[in-house]
């Protein structure tokens, strides 16, 4: 399980993808703490390996934020 507390937030994007840029999550509700429990967009666990997010949200005052990382999956 991996997941992202979205506090203070005006707009809120999660976008988890594969090495080829495919997204296989997504998630832009920033009330829901956004939750990835390793399943793709299909509902199929993906495979082992590394995968990549990107966070783009806008804070309640209105200063844009940009994050972005790597999960490693292991099966």
């Amino acid at each position: 399980m991996w997941f992202v507390e979205a506090e203070g937030v005006s707009t809120f994007n999660l976008a988890i993808v594969n090495r080829w840029g495919q997204t296989v999550y997504e998630c832009d509700d920033a009330a829901v703490n956004c939750l990835w429990d390793g399943r793709d967009l299909s509902g199929e666990f993906v495979s082992e390996g590394t995968y990549f997010y990107i966070i783009d949200a806008t804070l309640e005052g209105g200063e844009p934020i940009q994050k972005h990382g790597f999960i490693q999956v292991v099966n």
